[in-house]
């Protein structure tokens, strides 16, 4: 099972913050020894420790994509056992993928 946490603080820097998130990463890595991530911005952390199920080399998470000038930042726990039909009717829609894991980018 994988660890996720994260803050949003608007009265601070929270992109000043790695070395708590990093620590904060680091209590979460029984839940997740096969990865880990941090995504930091001037308002938001999050953090994830993966245990690899699906696409152990494509799946790393926060996981970002840039679509016309909006970015957008998913972490999570969980396991979409549809994801082929899902990613099916995107393609057929015209969305692309990075990976081949359950989390789709």
């Amino acid at each position: 099972m994988c660890g996720i946490a994260g803050w949003i603080d608007r009265t601070r820097d929270v992109s000043t913050m790695a070395a708590t998130a990093e620590a904060v990463c680091r209590t979460l890595a029984c839940r997740g020894p096969d990865g880990s991530g941090t995504y930091l911005t001037r308002a938001a952390a999050l953090v994830h420790r993966r245990l690899a199920v699906v696409d152990p080399e494509g799946g790393q998470q926060p996981m970002q994509r840039q679509v016309g000038g909006n970015r957008y930042v998913i972490t999570y726990n969980g396991e979409l056992y549809n994801t082929g039909e899902l990613r099916r009717d995107l393609e057929a829609r015209g969305w692309t993928f990075a990976t081949h894991c359950d989390t789709i980018e």
